[in-house]
């Protein structure tokens, strides 16, 4: 069995840490209630480019096809 060697200071990622602050991230954008709100959202995101606005981009991206589906 290998083990990956380590470099002091530079851990991987905890994956359960990573994972809350998914879900955190997602609860917050989707109490963006209004089309108008989330358009705003979704431009300003765009408007950036970082790891973090990809992130928001894709979690938008989900709910507004959630939403586009969703069976009332």
């Amino acid at each position: 069995m290998f083990r990956q060697a380590t470099i002091p200071g530079l851990t991987p990622p905890d994956r359960r840490a990573s994972r809350a602050s998914r879900r955190a991230l997602e609860r917050e954008l989707a109490d963006y209630a209004s089309d108008a709100d989330r358009n705003d959202l979704q431009l300003l995101a765009d408007a950036r480019i970082t790891s973090a606005a990809w992130e928001v981009t894709e979690i938008l991206g989900r709910q507004a096809h959630a939403r586009l589906f969703h069976v009332r």
